[in-house]
């Protein structure tokens, strides 16, 4: 009879045991599911960032701003001038902290991104589908660290390209390829670099006379030609790299598109990239 009892109170002891365990299990559980939510520290300091992209301002602190902006022009009927660059990514991890993951922001509609930090040394990656680039900024208090970044595109006519159009579609697609021909000045190129095909527009010009509608009548004025320029941005189409060949002034480029393509007998086309660079200052909040 003793052993029974032994028995039994060595089972509750086993229960209340498990019991336990599976509380404090569930306890550790829920504060690791709600720390997903809760913010981390990305720097030195004691400000902190949640996951959604929303800080907490502690103490007092510096300021990142990221300016990105593209530089157009280069091509016949397009526009010509410096644009802001919205969406681009932003990636910010602390120098000091590398075991902790990047958090990835993104620019406004005016190519601006801005960041409240503490003081301390950070590393900040500016991507793009158009271009790549890195560089290390040090925030300090009550100061604001301005990096402004400049992606200017280069284009590069093509005098010659060969094409296979298989089902004569008129479309280049993903599967096919072209051979190309353009100017050396292209270099240094590799598989890596974002390439991007263009079609060129020539300008538009008008005819020396335009009718003009008046509620009552229609009057033909004749003027001399004028020669029109479309200002529109570069409709481009990213190309992949599959072969490089420099013979002499001119490389040959074997490319496949990576989207498809309209095209058509005697369209002029040209290969574009992005040259990404920057300045960094610092001036007072």
């Amino acid at each position: 009879m003793k052993r029974m009892k032994l028995k039994t109170s060595t089972a509750r002891l086993t229960s209340a045991g498990l019991l336990l365990i599976l509380a404090v299990s569930s306890f550790l559980l829920s504060g690791a599911v709600s720390s997903l939510n809760s913010p981390v520290a990305i720097g030195p300091g004691r400000r902190f960032i949640d996951l959604g992209g929303n800080y907490t301002e502690v103490g007092s602190g510096g300021r990142i701003v990221v300016k990105t902006q593209g530089s157009f022009g280069g091509f016949a009927g397009g526009f010509s001038g410096v644009l802001p660059l919205s969406g681009v990514n932003i990636s910010i991890r602390g120098a000091t902290s590398p075991a902790l993951a990047a958090l990835t922001f993104h620019t406004n509609s005016s190519g601006t991104f801005e960041l409240p930090l503490d003081p301390g040394q950070y590393s900040v990656a500016i991507n793009d589908q158009r271009f790549h680039l890195s560089t290390a900024v040090n925030i300090l208090p009550g100061e604001v660290t301005e990096v402004d970044v400049l992606a200017t595109r280069q284009l590069h006519p093509i005098t010659f390209y060969a094409v296979v159009d298989r089902d004569s579609s008129g479309w280049l697609t993903t599967w096919e390829m072209i051979t190309a021909v353009t100017d050396s000045g292209i270099q240094p190129v590799n598989k890596s670099t974002a390439l991007f095909l263009e079609v060129l527009r020539p300008p538009y010009s008008f005819p020396n006379s335009v009718t003009v509608t008046l509620p009552n009548s229609s009057v033909i004025v004749k003027v001399q030609p004028v020669v029109f320029t479309y200002l529109f941005l570069p409709q481009e189409t990213r190309l992949s790299l599959l072969g490089l060949d420099q013979r002499g002034s001119v490389v040959w480029l074997t490319l496949r598109p990576m989207e498809s393509i309209k095209i058509s007998d005697g369209m002029g086309l040209g290969v574009a990239l992005y040259k990404p660079s920057y300045g960094a200052f610092t001036y007072a909040a």
